[in-house]
């Protein structure tokens, strides 16, 4: 049936600059590490990896996580992406107990940002310039901020109750660009 009334959104917020470093860091399965708040160049999880992030600000190159690796925030986070950012086939981005999605900021300058299939994704994910993809079944808590938003089937995206009007929002802007059915 028809969606309505549509309500305008709030425009896009501007990415802050990005300032990545040059240090790569790559996890490899059944590896684990924290990652101190700085600047990094590739960030890369792999399959089975877990990098914990403790809080403060994060300036990436690129931030891959691979097929079932695990990023948890502990703390309060703004992690900016400038290239490439991708949250693999059943990875999980995952809050400690007590912690809003509010509290955890990614901000991406890829354009064509992804949550893959079956991913799990808590947090504020931001790419104003660019498109975020949300591969089949693919779950976020917290908000997704885009110019372009693809869903894939089942994808869903769940808000804290006292943020639910601003999902529903955002539903009905991507039903009206045909991105979610």
């Amino acid at each position: 049936g028809p969606i309505g009334p549509f309500v305008a959104g709030e425009p896009l917020p501007d990415l802050a600059p990005i300032a990545p470093g040059t240090d790569d860091v790559s996890l490899g399965r059944g590896q684990a590490a924290l990652l101190l708040p700085g600047a990094y160049g590739r960030v890369h999880v792999h399959g089975g990896a877990w990098l914990v992030l403790q809080g403060g600000s994060y300036d990436l190159r690129e931030l891959r996580l691979g097929p079932e690796a695990l990023l948890e925030v502990q703390a309060q986070v703004v992690v900016r992406v400038a290239e490439r950012f991708e949250v693999g086939e059943r990875a999980a981005v995952v809050l400690a107990a007590g912690l809003a999605p509010a509290a955890a900021r990614f901000e991406s300058a890829d354009r064509n940002t992804s949550v893959g299939e079956r991913a799990l994704f808590a947090g504020v994910l931001v790419a104003s310039d660019g498109e975020v993809h949300l591969g089949q079944l693919a779950d976020v808590t917290g908000r997704v901020l885009a110019g372009r938003i693809r869903a894939g089937e089942r994808a869903s995206v769940r808000a804290p109750a006292d943020e639910r009007r601003e999902v529903r929002i955002a539903y009905q802007v991507n039903a009206v660009n045909g991105y979610v059915s």
